[in-house]
């Protein structure tokens, strides 16, 4: 099934050959000829087709051996980054050369412009020569071209960069067979005062940046000296500052955050791993993720940090036992206690028997209770016995003020009356050392406690630490605990209504933690979870880079979201990275209204569209309304919802994705969006291709009937159109019996289409004839499986209904005896 769909895809490999120069069409076959590769880009549509850089980014084979330049590049001292292939790629190779050194206020066009108008005003090399000695043509006439937006940058535009930025640019090349040349191209600026910059060439058609290894820990010494924001020049970073606190304003920052959030890829790197099995009467069995991991154990996806099965504890629980404090001994009632008796650290308990005659071999000379392991068979690791527990200094933890109601009373209740709190061994301090244990009352918490925007705040906190690289040092259990007190200090609606405010009071939090060396536990405050190991210079070293993430956090949501991972999707990271230049050039201006119509109103709607092209329709049109709330909050603004939604429909004529979304957000809310969409093209009934089960649907939707473009429905495309149309139906929550019909219906019109063509058949129309039959028949078969699958269901319910009558006779018979 997948290898038919990819058939039957947007035609990519219809290339356009009408390239604008001589020499990109030299490139373009140069690089359809070879089988080297830069980086694998996710396909590119119909629409980029045009563009010869993007034939650099397809990963192609040599034999079985898979050739990148990321090696060559790495024995340099270099980690290649690639950027978009827009025309644009040389400038946008040196703005990300410019930001790893803490210059964040150029973007490719602004630097194309500055670059331009220094070759204006200074139109001779540093040897005097004239550029027009260079150059075909007019001279105004070549600055108005390499001003255009996607053109090409040549030796003089990167002279004019080269000056202008007062540095100098090495450029490590390679040839037509992919081999790199033994010496880079130097260009440099004759009063050079800044750092050298290194971009690579790709087969004379592209552009990338060339990162040196340590780029990260230098851009991190650079942030930590800056004061002021690296983004908008002379504004106090300080984010105690009144008023202009932060790197950028907080509208940005905010908008920023919400667009990072809305874009599915942050992701948890762990599924949660807390688990209760009741195995008999007598004990539980726990599977507990080691080093407190859970849902809120983020990173962004494709990032270094990947999914993983994190260490776990397996812990036999005895139900008939508890464990006891000066709190908890005269409310609980067990027929083994065990006395907790504080150890001098203050972080480690010893267990005194109530009966020591029942525990006699597990004892030492002070009647402490040491470890006790069940051995399990080969394959699996032993379990420890842990025992079960009240909440330590209960009455403490209520008598703590909550003036805005965190933790909620569903919480509370379930924390003080649930099985939330476990004593467990701790074997790196001694074979009698115990330790209380929170793991299921921080699971409660998450269940329970925490709103969306508090979830929210988190992650970005979260992403913000490991871009710092903070998490190498503070252990997730720290980051967790102090966001526990902070949720308690904030009331609900600043979670909602000024989310960089909390980010950067959760930020600030940690930092006073740091200067105390103590982490308290939230749910005993006598407990340090600050790690012994982490040494003074380690503690400065993480308050530094805290206070970076505090100052700049701007910079630092830029650096983890533009910067991908190998497999990282390049067009998630072109949307990203246009979205940061967005903002960047309209922060000059102090115009609401207008930065919100030319920066904030289309960002937003490139992020849906992207939602789009992924078909992702429910989540596309849910990302609409939250836009919407967005915009209007952070901008005070009153847009509607049909308003974004218009404009991320726009480009339904050329694209198949957009107008099927229209069709998902027509069905859902019943607003006809088909004049509007289908308007000046030829359109058929969706009748006549779909079939009358459909039709069915749409008027009692619409009450009227629908058209779909013809384009759409063309033997090549329409498979594609199907399949699409079929993952709507599905977010639609329609029927899958009805949803394989719809797709028999497509399959057989495109047929009888095809055998009307009773002349000029050409080799494509049959495979296309042969491929839809098999499709068609594939689809049948899953059908007719379908089918045989609701009969045995029903087979079965048929069965467990005569069970439960039969059930209902016995014990309406019971209840005759017991009556007499």
């Amino acid at each position: 099934m997948d290898e038919v769909n990819k058939q039957w895809e947007t035609p990519v490999a219809r290339i356009n050959k009408n390239y604008a120069t001589i020499r990109k069409t030299e490139a373009a076959n140069r690089l359809r000829e070879t089988n080297h590769c830069v980086q694998s880009e996710a396909q590119c549509d119909v629409n980029d087709l045009g563009n010869p850089e993007n034939k650099i980014l397809k990963k192609t084979l040599d034999g079985n051996k898979t050739h990148s330049f990321d090696a060559m590049f790495s024995r340099l001292g270099f980690t290649m980054r690639n950027v978009s292939s827009d025309g644009n790629c040389l400038f946008s190779a040196m703005v990300d050369q410019l930001r790893i050194r803490g210059v964040y206020e150029y973007t490719p066009r602004s630097l194309r412009t500055a670059a331009v108008n220094y070759l204006r005003q200074n139109p001779q090399l540093d040897d005097n020569t004239d550029i027009r000695n260079f150059i075909e043509g007019d001279l105004e006439d070549y600055f108005q071209k390499m001003n255009k937006d996607g053109e090409w940058g040549d030796h003089i535009v990167i002279h004019g960069l080269a000056c202008f930025l007062k540095t100098t640019v090495k450029i490590y090349g390679c040839d037509e067979n992919g081999m790199m040349r033994p010496h880079p191209d130097i260009i440099a600026c004759k009063h050079k005062q800044n750092s050298t910059l290194y971009l690579g060439h790709i087969y004379g058609a592209h552009y990338i940046s060339l990162r040196p290894h340590t780029w990260k820990e230098d851009l991190l010494k650079v942030l930590g000296g800056r004061s002021d924001s690296c983004v908008i020049s002379g504004r106090n970073s300080d984010p105690g500052v009144a008023g202009v606190g932060g790197d950028v304003p907080d509208m940005y920052l905010s908008f920023a955050m919400m667009y990072c959030l809305k874009q599915q890829i942050i992701q948890p790197l762990v599924q949660q791993q807390i688990h209760g099995i009741p195995v008999t009467n007598f004990y539980r069995s726990y599977t507990l993720c080691k080093d407190h991991s859970d849902a809120l154990y983020v990173g962004i996806l494709g990032s270094n940090q990947e999914t993983r099965s994190f260490k776990k504890d397996l812990f036999i629980i005895p139900l008939d036992t508890v464990v006891v404090d000066d709190f908890t001994s005269s409310k609980v009632h067990k027929r083994n206690q065990l006395k907790a008796v504080r150890q001098e650290d203050g972080n480690t308990i010893n267990l005194v028997p109530e009966k020591p005659e029942n525990w006699m071999r597990c004892l030492n000379q002070e009647q402490f209770l040491h470890h006790l392991k069940i051995p399990s068979d080969m394959m699996e690791p032993p379990r420890w016995i842990a025992f079960q527990t009240k909440m330590p200094s209960t009455e403490r933890w209520l008598e703590r003020s909550r003036r805005y109601g965190w933790p909620p009373n569903r919480a509370i209740y379930d924390l003080l009356t649930g099985a939330g709190f476990l004593v467990v061994p701790e074997p790196e301090c001694s074979k009698y050392a115990w330790k209380y244990d929170f793991r299921l009352a921080e699971d409660i918490l998450l269940a329970k406690a925490f709103t969306d925007y508090q979830k929210d705040c988190f992650k970005i906190t979260k992403i913000l630490l490991d871009e710092t690289q903070v998490s190498q040092y503070l252990p997730y259990v720290c980051v967790k605990h102090a966001f526990y007190y902070q949720c308690q200090k904030t009331s609900a609606n600043v979670w909602k209504s000024d989310p960089t405010l909390c980010l950067r009071s959760l930020l600030g939090r940690f930092i006073s933690n740091i200067n105390d060396a103590c982490f308290p536990n939230f749910f005993d405050s006598t407990l340090n979870l600050m790690p012994n190991k982490l040494s003074p210079d380690e503690r400065i070293l993480v308050k530094q880079r805290l206070l970076i993430a505090q100052k700049h956090t701007f910079v630092c949501l830029c650096n983890a979201f533009s910067t991908p991972a190998t497999d990282f999707e390049e067009r998630w990271s072109r949307a990203f990275a246009a979205m940061f230049h967005r903002l960047v050039e309209s922060m000059q201006s102090s115009d609401t209204e207008r930065v919100l119509e030319e920066c904030l109103i289309p960002t937003a709607v490139a992020g849906i569209q992207e939602l789009v092209e992924r078909e992702r329709f429910s989540l596309a049109y849910e990302r609409c309304t939250e836009a919407v709330e967005e915009l209007n909050h952070v901008c005070k603004a009153e847009l509607a919802v049909n308003y974004i939604v218009n404009l991320v429909v726009v480009p339904a004529a050329c694209n198949v994705r957009h107008w099927l979304f229209a069709f998902y957000v027509a069905f859902v809310t019943g607003h006809y969006w088909f004049d509007a969409v289908n308007k000046d093209l030829d359109s058929v009934l969706l009748v006549d291709v779909f079939g009358e089960e459909l039709n069915g649907l749409l008027l009692d939707t619409f009450e009227k009937k629908v058209n779909i473009p013809m384009h759409f429905i063309e033997p090549e495309r329409i498979c594609q159109t199907t399949f699409a149309l079929a993952k709507v139906l599905e977010q639609c929550d329609i029927d899958e019996a009805v949803i394989a019909k719809v797709e028999l219906e497509a399959l057989d019109y495109v047929i009888i289409q095809l055998a009307k063509r009773t002349s000029n058949v050409c080799d494509s129309d049959i495979t296309t004839a042969d491929k839809i039959r098999e499709l068609c028949a594939d689809v049948r078969k899953r059908t007719n499986k379908k089918m045989m699958e609701l009969a045995s269901i029903r087979k079965d319910i048929s069965k467990l209904q005569e069970d439960i009558n039969r059930m209902n006779l016995i014990c309406s018979k019971l209840r005759e005896m017991n009556m007499q």
